[in-house]
């Protein structure tokens, strides 16, 4: 893990930090993957007596720090603890995909110059968009960048609401050099649709003009984007590849749930990675 560049965490963000973590049942000063917690190693100075965990069968020497430091990182960048433990490795789809990503982060610095995102795509459940993106996230995370993952219908919620409602938000909307749209779909209401669209156009603008970065995933087709974003969609279309992600399995059904199932019954943790 030497190659992580993780950011200092802002005084502000801790207190939103530990009412999470502790909401969750893991607070802040306890290892998400051994349960580790802090010991005086002497009088006045904490540090941890590293743990260990069993995945798959096999025993593992806990690093508390790393474990500690990538789940602070991932919940202020909104990635939930499911999308923090999968892998990349336990990724069953398409090599094409694999291939895609692989260039994407591989030159990363080159396509964030150039504002350039992916759009992950998919009339099925389950083949893996989320699994991408949040990949994507995870990495760049680690390389210090400022990533924020949100579920498309939030971003509708709070763009609809009332300036004083959503104005906690709206500087990592328009700001996050990241921006990962998970499940892009129409807005539900007609009234929604019709107060959402100038905002979105508004934010979609005002990223593409200053080239930051767009992750989107959808079950939408392009000519349905179209239909319902135009505006938005023709900034979006510009800026991002569009990878068709198949039509397999859906993977939450199948092995990612029956291996869950095993860690599970086996006592076993998955770390974050």
């Amino acid at each position: 893990m030497s190659s992580l560049k993780l950011p200092r965490i802002q005084n502000s963000d801790f207190d939103y930090l530990s009412h999470l973590t502790s909401s969750l049942g893991i607070p802040l000063d306890q290892c998400p993957t051994c349960e580790a917690t802090t010991i005086e190693v002497e009088p006045g100075v904490y540090g941890w007596e590293n743990g260990t965990y069993r995945y798959m069968g096999k025993e593992y020497k806990c690093d508390c720090d790393t474990q500690i430091a990538l789940r602070k990182h991932y919940l202020l960048a909104g990635i939930g603890d499911q999308y923090q433990r999968l892998d990349w490795a336990d990724y069953r789809g398409s090599q094409e995909v694999k291939d895609v990503v692989a260039v994407y982060l591989d030159r990363w610095k080159r396509f964030k110059i150039n504002g350039m995102g992916l759009e992950f795509a998919s009339k099925r459940l389950g083949t893996g968009k989320t699994f991408a993106a949040t990949h994507i996230g995870k990495e760049l995370i680690k390389r210090g960048e400022n990533v924020f993952f949100t579920p498309f219908l939030e971003v509708v919620s709070i763009l609809t609401r009332l300036r004083d409602e959503w104005e906690r938000l709206e500087k990592k909307l328009y700001e996050t050099t990241v921006l990962i749209l998970d499940e892009v779909v129409p807005p539900i209401s007609t009234p929604q649709r019709d107060l959402f669209h100038g905002k979105f156009e508004e934010l979609v603008r005002n990223r593409t003009n200053f080239n930051r970065v767009q992750i989107m995933t959808t079950n939408l087709t392009e000519d349905e984007l179209a239909e319902t974003y135009p505006r938005p969609y023709s900034l979006l279309a510009a800026k991002q590849q569009r990878i068709e992600m198949g039509e397999g399995v859906d993977a939450r059904q199948g092995h990612i749930a029956d291996e869950n199932l095993q860690i599970v019954l086996n006592d076993e943790v998955r770390p974050i990675t």
